[in-house]
């Protein structure tokens, strides 16, 4: 049958079969070049050749670490009373003018010889481009130099091209690097010799760019002059022979960075652009045809707080009356999410939608910015975090950030440690072994498959493996701690991890130290039987980040070398197997008997006890309010699922009767009138006294609600999250007594 007719009569659109097959050929290039820059990049890696300071495109590495590395550097000089001065500099068409001979040269100082070089020579040469204005197509002009745009492969190139630009800074000064842009800073107070340091620096990057094919624009570098001295030091400085023009203010990476390092212009453009973002919530939040509280939350998180917590590690150092101006956003975004009324206080807003304030997701992300940057122990940025504090007193904003991170975890009662180093594989990713895995079971699904039926299945498919030596594996995680064990036919091996370990960490040590132990037995064929069907397809990533899965290849590399062969096979957990529940046990024994194993714990692993100390603190001081008519009603922080409606009015109105602020009792707030009263029973208008006191709605109290007992109908009933709330009855008093239009 013909392709054209194959893709017609499954009534798919019927492309050109030549136009078919490039996009086919597309994808083919697309991935194939995603193949040779993992191995390009492991190559680079494992062989230290990029610049320690250059952060772009590489794994575990971030623009943050640029931005915070600068923000310590510059408060380390505050704190030591000097000034700091910076340049930032700006390549021009820094993709369009790369040398490719250079590229090429650079990979065969490296070493890279063979089939490789050739591909990246093909890749790079015979390269055109056409420009398309409306339906009219210009011809076609040759590209002789630069690297593609829009390629996985040409961003590795253009960090190789760029590699030895900070080769020769002269010593005493700081560089950052994140792709092309560049920032050098010298901190002191003798402005000779910060002139004679910057300007060494200056002439030698653009000396080395100017060798290599690149240019640097003299318009759009800028100096900066960070201090807190009333003299602020302005060295002359120049640039290809013209000065250097000094900025108050400039962007950095999506930050503005001031002075004074106050962030003042920084939180000042936050609100220009979360005002737009929330322009359209208002649009999408009407009372009557507006989206559900999901979807505004959603958007909310998305549109304002992915902006907020951008950068955050580093501008969380801005004085609390500065970052006290972006809470507005935040409020605002929350009550056009939730619907709640104007005069609502920001602690019931909070806790009404589950959301943390913005001092609490700063001071998560600041904690896992820690967490992340110790698994590079050799690094500045870890070498900074080690800082001394200084012997005068100064303002907690003021500190450096190891500072503040330090007292913000005894604050937290968190202590970050232990953290597992970033590995690069020491086996090629060509040469990392397959494991073999058992896929007949994985297609079942287990929540709609009784255990018996699981059980039957699986010890039909285990009896293929009846000539191998089985070893089952498993993790446990509880409130006591975490364990694993290993569970051979003639023996049981346990181990017990520190309480930050995850599940899926204590599942992965289990299969490290199976191999382990099956490497010293005499037999040649094994299967590993697992209940973690995650753990399973993390073994088969052949660019893994997690450093245990990095060990697991590595030994599963030695087990295929002494010619014994590993088959992973995976068992639904709980179901009755007998080896399985024997390591169940014993990894829940391990946790009960075995001292604890200071092994490496992944970054990641402490993400949630970071959030669970924040969800804490934030619990506690919920449960510290008084006076609020919210915390007599809810006394937990997390959001609750029956504040979740499809009607956006009904919504509203259940946020508004949870907090106990709505239009009909607080109105009176935004027209400035007095407060109003009950007119029969002269007492002030609350929601309680509506809901549950007023005799006046005693005969609608018995018709909406006849399931409560007389005398005994009380809040945590009629809007409390619990079994007896009904929404339908709620909303039909209210409808009845005249009020649902009022909220």
């Amino acid at each position: 049958m013909p392709l054209s007719s194959l893709f017609a009569n499954r009534g798919l659109w019927v492309l050109p079969l030549r136009t078919f097959a490039l996009l086919l050929s597309q994808v083919v290039c697309k991935l194939f070049e995603r193949m040779v820059n993992v191995r390009l990049m492991w190559f680079l890696e494992h062989h230290h050749l990029l610049s320690p300071s250059q952060f772009g495109f590489r794994k575990c590495r971030s623009t943050t670490d640029v931005l915070v590395n600068l923000e310590v550097y510059i408060r380390t000089a505050f704190a030591a009373k000097t000034s700091v001065v910076a340049v930032l500099f700006d390549l021009e068409k820094a993709y369009d003018t790369t040398w490719r001979y250079h590229i090429l040269s650079q990979l065969h100082s490296f070493g890279l010889r063979g089939h490789l070089p050739l591909f990246l020579r093909s890749f790079l040469s015979r390269r055109s481009f056409r420009v398309r204005l409306g339906t009219a197509l210009s011809p076609s002009f040759q590209q002789y130099e630069g690297v593609t745009q829009g390629s996985v492969l040409s961003t590795t190139l253009f960090l190789v091209a760029l590699n030895g630009l900070l080769s020769s800074l002269p010593s005493g000064v700081f560089s950052a690097l994140y792709v092309d842009d560049l920032t050098l800073c010298c901190q002191g107070d003798d402005s000779p010799l910060l002139q004679r340091r910057l300007q060494l620096a200056i002439d030698s990057v653009s000396s080395w760019a100017k060798g290599h094919g690149f240019k640097f624009s003299t318009s759009k570098t800028c100096a900066m002059t960070f201090t807190r001295k009333r003299v602020v030091l302005r060295p002359s400085l120049s640039l290809y022979g013209h000065p250097l023009e000094y900025k108050d203010s400039a962007k950095l990476l999506g930050l503005f960075l001031d002075t004074r390092l106050s962030w003042s212009p920084h939180i000042s453009y936050l609100r220009v652009e979360c005002s737009k973002a929330l322009t359209l919530l208002r649009v999408l939040s009407h009372t009557s045809w507006g989206a559900d509280r999901r979807t505004l939350l959603a958007l909310h998180s998305s549109l304002v707080l992915s902006k907020l917590d951008y950068g955050c590690p580093a501008y969380s150092s801005a004085s609390p009356s500065t970052l006290r101006r972006l809470d507005a956003l935040h409020h605002t975004g929350l009550r056009l999410s939730s619907g709640a009324f104007r005069s609502t206080p920001v602690l019931s807003l909070y806790v009404d939608t589950g959301f943390l304030s913005l001092q609490d997701r700063r001071d998560r992300y600041c904690l896992r910015y820690l967490a992340r940057s110790l698994q590079h122990p050799s690094s500045r940025l870890c070498r900074a975090l080690t800082f001394t504090p200084p012997a005068v007193p100064v303002p907690l904003h003021h500190l450096p950030l190891s500072v503040r991170l330090s007292r913000l975890q005894d604050s937290l009662s968190v202590r970050i440690s232990d953290v597992s180093p970033r590995v690069v594989p020491s086996l090629p990713p060509w040469r990392v072994p397959l494991s073999r895995f058992c896929t007949s079971l994985t297609r079942i699904t287990k929540a709609f498959t009784p255990p018996t039926v699981l059980k039957r299945l699986f010890l039909e498919h285990f009896s293929s493996h009846s000539r191998s030596v089985s070893v089952f594996t498993d993790g446990s995680k509880s409130a006591d701690g975490v364990g694993y064990s290993v569970v051979f036919p003639d023996r049981t091996y346990m181990c017990r991890l520190p309480p930050e370990t995850s599940i899926f960490t204590a599942e992965l040590y289990a299969i490290l130290y199976a191999l382990r132990l099956l490497l010293s037995r005499c037999q040649s064929s094994f299967v590993v039987v697992v209940d973690s069907r995650s753990a399973l397809m993390a073994l088969g990533c052949f660019n893994p980040v997690h450093p245990v899965v990095v060990e697991i290849q590595h030994w599963l590399f030695l087990v295929h070398s002494k010619f014994k062969s590993v088959e992973f096979c995976w068992v639904p957990s709980h179901i009755g197997v007998s080896l399985n529940e024997r390591a169940d046990a014993a990894a829940k024994e391990a946790v009960r008997s075995c001292p604890i194993s200071r092994k490496g714990i992944r970054y990641s692993d402490f993400y949630p006890v970071i959030h669970s100390s924040v969800l804490t603190r934030w619990q506690a001081s919920w449960l510290s309010v008084t006076g609020n008519k919210l915390r007599t009603l809810k006394c937990c922080v997390s959001s609750w699922p029956s504040s979740f409606l499809r009607n956006r009015r009904w919504e509203t109105a259940l946020a508004r009767l949870h907090i106990g602020h709505t239009r009909l009792t607080h109105g009176h707030l935004m027209e400035r009138r007095p407060a109003p009263y009950c007119p029969s029973c002269i007492v002030p208008l609350t929601v309680v006294h509506v809901l549950l006191e007023c005799p006046d709605f005693q005969d609608e109290r018995v018709s909406c609600f006849p399931t409560a007992p007389r005398g005994h109908l009380s809040l945590d009933r009629i809007l409390g999250d619990s079994d007896t709330f009904d929404i339908v009855r709620l909303m039909r008093f209210c409808s009845r007594i005249g009020i649902l239009g009022d909220i």
